[in-house]
């Protein structure tokens, strides 16, 4: 991935840092970037998507100090493949396992996701609605910056065919409230 494909998300990046003082109070929790290429599939895809990530109700805190808390992702970004490209959106659940001094966080989750386009020159996705598993490990590294890697599935649980999935591996950059 060169650095001249990334240029288009570096204003939307520096929009996201321009959020209200009060944003925690509004349950906010994360705002980030993913930045990712595709494997072991087909086609060559990259995805570049920035994320916001607001509190739920539902948290545990056992004992030991680990948490365990629930929360609503959404994303806006783009998919490109095979010399073509299309915007995407999702909005789903993650459930996220922080370690007791917060410094690492496994999440996971499931989002429905729209395309903009459901053709990359030729390789078929199968249609404009799928959903975006992901699994993912986080570290933080002071001042609420963090950084990760992150493994997603997408697909239209063969709703429409074909169904070829697209799996990508993605780099985070995070900051949380």
């Amino acid at each position: 991935m060169t650095a001249r494909r990334l240029l288009p998300a570096w204003p939307l990046a520096c929009l996201l840092l321009t959020l209200p003082p009060d944003a925690q109070a509004r349950g906010l929790r994360e705002i980030g970037l993913w930045i990712g290429e595709s494997f072991g599939s087909n086609a060559d895809f990259e995805r570049i998507e920035l994320m916001v990530g607001w509190q739920l109700p539902w948290r545990w805190e056992r004992p030991s100090g680990w948490i365990i808390e629930s929360r609503l992702i959404g994303s806006l970004g783009t998919l490109r493949g095979e010399g073509d490209s299309g915007a995407l959106a999702s909005l789903g659940l993650a459930a996220v396992l922080a370690s007791p001094s917060g410094r690492w966080q496994l999440e996971g989750g499931v989002r429905p996701t729209l395309l903009e386009d459901d053709d990359y020159d030729g390789f078929a996705v199968g249609g404009n609605f799928h959903f975006t598993s992901h699994l993912g490990l986080s570290l933080m590294l002071g001042d609420g910056f963090g950084i990760g890697y992150r493994v997603s599935h997408l697909s239209n649980a063969d709703l429409d065919t074909p169904n070829p999935g697209v799996d990508t591996q993605q780099v985070v950059l995070e900051l949380r409230f």
